[in-house]
C-alpha cells in the first residue's frame, strides 16, 4: 500500500494538484463518494471498486495539500 500511496502523491506532483485549491479537492472527494453510492444501489461490483479507488486517491491528494499523510490520518482516526 505504501507503494501506492507513494505513486499518487507523485503523480499529484506531476499535475500540480498538491499545491491546487484543497476546496476543490474536497468536491472531487464529494464526487467519487457520490459514485460510490451509485455503484451499490445499482449492484455494479466493477464500478464499486473502481469508486472506492478513485475515492482513496482525492483522498491521498487532499491530505497531501495540507501537509499531511494519509497514513498520519488514518492512524489519528
Amino acid at each position: 500500500m505504501n507503494e501506492l500511496v507513494y505513486l499518487v502523491e507523485e503523480w499529484s506532483k506531476d499535475k500540480g494538484l498538491n499545491n491546487a485549491d484543497p476546496t476543490k479537492q474536497f468536491l472531487k472527494v464529494s464526487e467519487e463518494f457520490g459514485e460510490i453510492a451509485a455503484a451499490m444501489a445499482r449492484g455494479q461490483y466493477e464500478e464499486l471498486k473502481d469508486a472506492i479507488g478513485d475515492t482513496i486517491v482525492t483522498l491521498i491528494i487532499l491530505s497531501q495539500q495540507h501537509g499531511l499523510t494519509v497514513e498520519e490520518c488514518l492512524a489519528q482516526a
